[in-house]
């Protein structure tokens, strides 16, 4: 199973970091109605939000594809963010499997 990840967000630093640390394929996008379109079309194992985008938090989960994904508002250094990927990521697949 591949593990995909949508960034929505500017930090090009955080993103980087991500794609080298991780695991998973990362994608990124800016903006809330780009951000809207990849959400409703492609099923991500994780998604890593911004704090400028957190509003999408709840429209992400109203959608039925993405009912059960993790959404992760960035706060700290990438090293904490790609850690609590990973934990959240873990989780939600361990959950899957009950």
């Amino acid at each position: 199973m591949s593990l995909r990840i949508l960034y929505v967000g500017n930090d090009l630093a955080l993103y980087e970091f991500l794609q080298a640390t991780l695991d998973m394929k990362i994608l990124r996008c800016v903006g809330q109605s780009n951000a809207r379109l990849l959400i409703r079309r492609i099923k991500y194992s994780a998604i890593l939000l911004d704090a400028a985008e957190k509003g999408l938090k709840r429209s992400i989960h109203r959608l039925g594809i993405h009912k059960n994904t993790p959404v992760i508002i960035v706060s700290g250094p990438p090293e904490n963010v790609a850690e609590v990927i990973k934990r959240q990521v873990s989780k939600t697949m361990t959950l899957a499997k009950w």
